[in-house]
């Protein structure tokens, strides 16, 4: 089966690098992959990169205010999957799923969005205005806010809560030591130091401030670090900046660190010994 996998991706992240391990696998589960994002995304240069089919296209928004950006954008993703011979098309977030969605309901191919991203229900209808065969959820937090968006739908979509794939290494590779070091160096940490590591959106749902909250007891210990990489998705980052007082009215700026947004995410998995996932939901 040929599956389009869409994709914005104006940048590498986690969304980004879970539809990586879910084209690099799709062969392996009889899936031909091609993957349709806009001109300039650099997941181009990844799929160049992995020899996957890939092909430019702009992913417009539904926008009354500008009806032939839309409907040219439709018309082009439409042509793409007609040129491709695509039989599903699975959107890796439901941003990018208008003019894919509308395009592959006109073309008679059904249609998997991924939910990533706490949407509210008005939003949800909106973005899958077009209709949708299928909603994959990264979480059953995610699939109970997105179910009441077709409660009252007499064609409602098959919603599956499905996690995002890791691929885990059978043993360290032969210089890890080495090159844990050399992380440890970027982020100035200790060589000797029990390195904690949080990495994902600064978010309430994130659980940041529990974590923070659940090492202050630790700080008799004169050899943790706590890494956290990512920032808050919302404007003026509010939760960030809490988060950061928390760390400074504490004085525990020498054992936690704001490491930021991470585009190669290696090093900083080299350079810690415990990851941390203390979500809520």
């Amino acid at each position: 089966m040929r599956v389009a996998y869409i994709t914005l991706a104006p940048f590498i992240s986690g969304a980004e690098r879970a539809l990586q391990l879910i084209v690099t696998q799709a062969p392996t589960h009889g899936l031909e992959p091609v993957v349709l994002c806009p001109p300039g995304s650099p997941f181009h240069e990844w799929c160049e990169t992995h020899g996957v089919p890939h092909e430019a296209v702009v992913l417009a928004e539904r926008d009354k205010r500008h009806p032939i950006r839309w409907f040219t954008s439709v018309a082009r993703v439409a042509r793409a999957l007609r040129r491709h011979r695509v039989e599903l098309v699975h959107s890796n977030q439901v941003w990018a799923f208008a003019a894919a969605g509308t395009a592959a309901r006109r073309l008679e191919i059904p249609r998997v969005c991924h939910m990533r991203d706490e949407v509210g229900v008005e939003a949800v209808k909106w973005w899958c205005r077009s209709g949708v065969e299928g909603v994959v959820c990264i979480s059953a937090h995610i699939e109970a806010m997105m179910a009441p968006a077709w409660a009252e739908s007499a064609t409602p979509p098959i919603l599956k809560t499905l996690h995002d794939p890791v691929v885990v290494p059978s043993s360290p590779a032969p210089d890890h030591r080495d090159a844990r070091a050399e992380a440890r160096k970027r982020y100035h940490v200790e060589s000797n130091a029990v390195v904690l590591g949080f990495i994902g959106q600064i978010a309430p749902i994130k659980g940041v401030k529990e974590l923070l909250a659940a090492c202050e007891p630790l700080t008799s210990r004169p050899d943790w670090t706590l890494l956290i990489a990512g920032r808050d998705p919302q404007p003026g980052r509010p939760y960030e900046n809490e988060c950061r007082q928390w760390v400074s009215d504490r004085g525990l700026g020498d054992r936690v660190r704001f490491v930021g947004f991470l585009d190669d995410v290696r090093e900083f998995y080299r350079a810690i010994d415990v990851a941390v996932v203390p979500s809520l939901k």
